[in-house]
């Protein structure tokens, strides 16, 4: 699923003829790339995300509705919170292109809706760094080109 993303991603942003993407290693050395920028990107930012999004927000916010309203409705409501959420703080730190905050959207609903569908969090979170590592694998292999 995550590679599906990935993919998605790069044809919506047409880079099919832009070179790949660089690691940008001016302000850390390469030694240190790995812990500075991979470990944090590959592995303690999708666990973060994906503990507070999808296995609180998202488990909070369906908890609450599905006494209310149908299971169907409140999946989809849960869904919409959570990834409004996902976005936003994508958004709060980064300046994105309206393509790249719709990716953050398509990624915070794919990973809901995995929540969802399967009752277990392990799914989207290895989709989320599977994901996060294609863009490592592309940064890695740009870097070496470059």
């Amino acid at each position: 699923m995550g590679i599906i993303l990935r993919v998605g991603q790069g044809y919506a942003s047409q880079v099919d003829g832009r070179p790949f993407p660089q690691a940008s290693l001016a302000d850390h050395p390469s030694e240190r790339w790995m812990a500075v920028q991979v470990l944090p990107s590959l592995l303690f930012g999708p666990a973060a995300e994906e503990l507070f999004f999808r296995a609180t927000l998202l488990v909070a916010v369906y908890g609450v509705l599905r006494e209310t309203i149908s299971l169907r409705l409140s999946s989809v409501a849960s869904i919409i919170v959570s990834t409004i959420a996902f976005a936003l703080l994508h958004v709060s730190y980064a300046s994105l292109a309206p393509a790249d905050v719709l990716q953050m959207v398509v990624l915070g609903s794919a990973f809901s809706v995995i929540v969802i569908l399967t009752g277990r969090i392990w799914p989207a979170l290895i989709a989320h760094v599977t994901y996060n590592g294609g863009y490592i694998v592309l940064a890695s292999i740009g870097t070496l080109l470059a």
